[in-house]
């Protein structure tokens, strides 16, 4: 359909949602049983930066969903489409579409995990050991979306617009978040070895973020950077809490005391 791996098929099984039961979730969450072992995934720290923040969110029992342009990869979220095309084809206005495009990608948060434990991600994520790697138990898979690795560029996202906003499909609310190029230019990693998975949260349900008001820009405009909530709201649990060896003493007795013994 796309060339977009997992989700070529995804996307075929959610188009028969209008009159079919669900297809796409149980295929899904078969997918991800095949990545994830034991239901365990892993979330590597680095208290390089934010250090603070990043305790007391733990010390909440909370996991940190960011806005995605605080990501570490500036092409998160790129749509490269052909405005005058998808003009012709669906009838919509440059303003209509532009702001359509925009609400999207304010709409999300993105907290990112791995399914693998690897020596590797210490070196990435955790600046070698002046971090920390959590491992949690999944208890509820639809949280969660796999990652594809993909050249973004080669995406017919013009295709992928038109048919979202014709038909109604859910391409567009979807695939930018959980799609990302094989090699991250703005790290210099390769993207690939991350075995990443995502899950995907909004702000605006609860109202938590500017009175559940969705505007233009509206992240930016107010310097957000992301919500914590709490990871039992996920059916997730702490299992394991593995400390750097290069962790200050500091940092490991507030892990040990508030996180790991309460």
């Amino acid at each position: 359909m796309y060339g977009i791996g997992f989700y070529d098929e995804y996307l075929h099984r959610m188009g028969n949602l209008r009159d079919k039961p669900d297809m796409a979730t149980p295929y899904k969450i078969e997918y991800l049983k095949t990545l994830i072992k034991e239901n365990k995934v892993y979330k590597f720290i680095s208290f390089q930066e934010n250090a603070d923040i990043k305790l007391q969110t733990l010390k909440e029992h909370k996991i940190w969903f960011s806005f995605y342009k605080t990501l570490n990869d500036k092409t998160e979220f790129d749509i490269n489409y052909r405005m005058k095309k998808v003009v012709s084809k669906t009838g919509y206005s440059k303003e209509y579409i532009t702001l359509l495009i925009n609400y999207l990608t304010e709409m999300y948060d993105v907290f990112s995990l791995t399914y693998l434990y690897e020596d590797y991600m210490w070196d990435k994520y955790a600046s070698g050991g002046n971090g920390i790697c959590i491992e949690y138990d999944i208890g509820n898979y639809d949280y969660l979306y796999p990652v594809e690795y993909c050249e973004k560029n080669k995406i017919d996202f013009t295709r992928m617009v038109i048919n979202s906003l014709k038909n109604n499909g859910t391409e567009l609310s979807i695939i930018p978040w959980v799609i990302k190029n094989p090699y991250n230019e703005t790290a210099q990693i390769d993207s690939t070895m991350e075995k990443e998975v995502r899950m995907l949260y909004c702000p605006y349900d609860l109202a938590e973020f500017n009175n559940g008001r969705l505007e233009y820009n509206i992240k930016e405009r107010m310097d957000y950077k992301g919500i914590a909530r709490p990871y039992t709201d996920f059916g997730m649990n702490i299992t394991k809490i593995i400390i750097g060896d290069k962790c200050s003493d500091a940092v490991q007795k507030e892990i040990t005391y508030y996180v790991m013994e309460k």
